[in-house]
């Protein structure tokens, strides 16, 4: 999600127009899965990778 202009709302970005938590067994893109949120959070505060995306992502800006 993008931050809109103040009054004008925010921009998403997906593929599907409605989430959902997908099956199982369900073929999806590669995605990373942890175990505990201990994993997860050491993952946020440690990776390169996280660090990078979160990066481009928050560097997005909608111009009015």
């Amino acid at each position: 999600m993008v931050r809109g202009p103040a009054g004008k709302g925010d921009y998403s970005f997906g593929d599907l127009v409605d989430l959902k938590a997908f099956a199982p067994d369900e073929k999806v893109a590669p995605a990373k899965a942890f175990d505990t949120l201990g994993q997860a959070a050491q993952y946020v505060n440690e990776s390169s990778d996280f660090a990078n995306v979160q990066r481009m992502l928050m560097s997005l800006k909608v111009k009015n």
